[in-house]
């Protein structure tokens, strides 16, 4: 089978990427081709073959997020000093206005000018457009009206027309638009997959006469890190709560973990205890102020690190711990089925109660939800944090293993392909 792939982001540091690129790399190494389109990386070839994949990276440079780096106290400062610094933003400002569907907007005409150039020299027997950014689904959408005969599965990572918060474009101008778009999108596409049955149950709701096309495959969790990654810390006895992924001030603030952890002080799980993040959290420095004497200390800010140090963190962790989304209930941190994997005790923190995350690891053998303090934390739930940390143990890979299986690369890869020969 021939299998062409539009993804804007492919072989870097986004949770798409590292889904699809496993996924790609699966089938090519099996009885299948596979051609990727995706974005520019500075540096990079425009055409490559990596791990038996075609990879044609096409249109403007896309950034790529340093590998590295802790939080400085003076980021902000930095960032916002200067009049051309000023100016620069105030362009980007206004132009983010009136651009859309997202910020990928320019990729469209060479994305979709090489996917039909992919078509023309050897017809594929599958189209999958993957989402973020929306626009992949754009130019899914203009090769499907080319080749209507041609299957196409869109993927959707994160929800385009639905988020509130985080918004691809300006939504006094284009709400309608979007709307009608991810409609259009939906309507053209064979099959359309969400990773949470409430993505699905939300997009069930908005456009009821195309459920019959919506599927959940579930977050893919990554294999093992390699060996020279592990241990990522220090043998001395400490008790280590890890944090792994991306801060946002509007949808994912640290907040109520930090509140609740430094309530531990004077109880007995605290001698000891240390919380680490790992991940871009600058967005966030404001969370941190009131806790400033315990930077380094106690609380430990690694930065953005290489995927590979960040697994070895999450895989030698004590405890895990994720904070739920500030957003609608439809999303599940990219981290989820990774925590899963690791096989370690896990604790959310939760902003609303219908969050997604907290139905996820529901069924997990060790862990504990609780709600994210407005002021100062409840007694009661710094007295169960305390109990669940103290009583902390290692989980039965029996326990585990049924939780794990659908996560599995060959799992969730195997699902797509039955989506694509439809046989859903």
């Amino acid at each position: 089978m021939r299998i062409l792939l539009v993804s804007k982001h492919y072989a870097d540091a986004s949770p798409r990427s590292f889904r699809w690129t496993a996924i790609a790399e699966r089938w090519a190494a099996g009885s299948h081709e596979v051609e990727v389109i995706s974005g520019r990386h500075r540096d990079g070839p425009s055409r490559l073959v990596t791990n038996g994949v075609i990879l044609h990276a096409v249109g403007a440079v896309t950034p790529v997020p340093a590998a590295s780096g802790r939080v400085s106290p003076r980021w902000k400062e930095v960032l916002r000093g200067g009049p051309a610094g000023r100016v620069k933003r105030l362009l980007q400002s206004a132009w983010a206005g009136v651009r859309w569907p997202d910020e990928s907007w320019n990729w469209f005409p060479s994305a979709i000018g090489a996917a039909r150039a992919a078509c023309r020299a050897a017809a594929p027997s599958a189209l999958i457009s993957v989402s973020d950014p929306f626009t992949s689904h754009l130019v899914g959408l203009a090769l499907k009206r080319s080749y209507p005969r041609l299957r196409w599965v869109a993927d959707v990572g994160d929800p385009f027309s639905l988020l509130t918060k985080v918004r691809r474009n300006n939504a006094r101008l284009y709400s309608g638009l979007n709307r009608r778009l991810e409609r259009a999108v939906f309507d053209g596409a064979d099959a359309v997959t969400f990773t949470t049955e409430a993505t699905k149950a939300a997009y069930t709701g908005l456009f009821p006469a195309l459920a019959r096309k919506f599927h959940v495959i579930p977050p893919l969790a990554p294999a093992a890190p390699l060996a020279s990654a592990l241990p990522a810390f220090p043998a001395t006895g400490k008790l280590r709560l890890v944090f792994s992924g991306t801060l946002d001030r509007r949808t994912r603030k640290p907040s109520g973990l930090l509140a609740l952890f430094a309530a531990l002080e004077g109880t007995s799980a605290w001698d000891g205890l240390e919380l680490h993040f790992f991940g871009r959290v600058s967005d966030c420095e404001e969370s941190f102020s009131p806790y400033a004497g315990l930077l380094g200390r106690k609380i430990f800010v690694h930065g953005q690190v290489d995927r590979n140090t960040a697994l070895g963190a999450v895989w030698s962790s004590d405890v895990l711990v994720n904070i739920g989304f500030d957003e609608l209930p439809l999303q599940l941190p990219s981290k989820a089925a990774e925590y899963l994997a690791a096989g370690k005790p896990v604790l959310t923190v939760y902003s609303r109660q219908d969050d997604c995350s907290v139905g996820f690891f529901a069924g997990h053998p060790d862990a504990l939800a609780l709600p994210a303090p407005a002021g100062a934390p409840d007694t009661e739930d710094v007295a169960r944090l305390s109990r669940f940390l103290e009583r902390r143990r290692e989980i039965p890979e029996s326990l585990l293993e049924p939780l794990r299986r659908p996560h599995r690369l060959e799992s969730v890869a195997g699902a797509y392909l039955s989506l694509i020969a439809g046989s859903a």
